[in-house]
């Protein structure tokens, strides 16, 4: 069975080399599977990815996986939350939606036990890349 992600309507992804023998899912994941996001941003004093909504990143797209991949350009890691929105504002009008990702899904509230992957991605992977 080929290895397979699932990738957000995204149009830029289409251009990505992608290796021979993988299977690109463009169906939104379950809790079983690997999906790839492209994070817009991200915060360095808190490492949080910023994500804000659009027809091409659904804000419900990183709730569903089981592991999340981002992929975040070196030149959008920014100082602080201020200078995302300061930078989000530059580019048109804000979304309705922002999820704040600051790593894998997790809650003690059941039963007080640790638990991976109640709101989100039991594992996340980030890949920064230069632009």
């Amino acid at each position: 069975m080929a290895a397979s992600i699932h990738l957000p309507p995204d149009e830029r992804m289409d251009a990505w080399p992608w290796p021979t023998g993988l299977a690109l899912e463009r169906t939104p994941p379950g809790p079983d599977d690997a999906a790839l996001a492209i994070a817009p941003f991200a915060i360095a004093e808190t490492g949080t990815l910023v994500y804000p909504s659009s027809a091409a990143a659904p804000a419900s797209w990183h709730f569903r996986p089981g592991l999340e991949i981002a992929v975040l350009a070196v030149d959008n890691i920014l100082p602080r939350l201020e200078d995302v929105l300061a930078r989000l504002k530059e580019i048109g009008p804000i979304a309705s939606t922002i999820n704040l990702v600051t790593g894998p899904s997790r809650t003690g509230d059941i039963e007080q036990t640790l638990e991976l992957g109640a709101h989100g991605p039991k594992a996340l992977s980030i890949l920064i890349v230069k632009s």
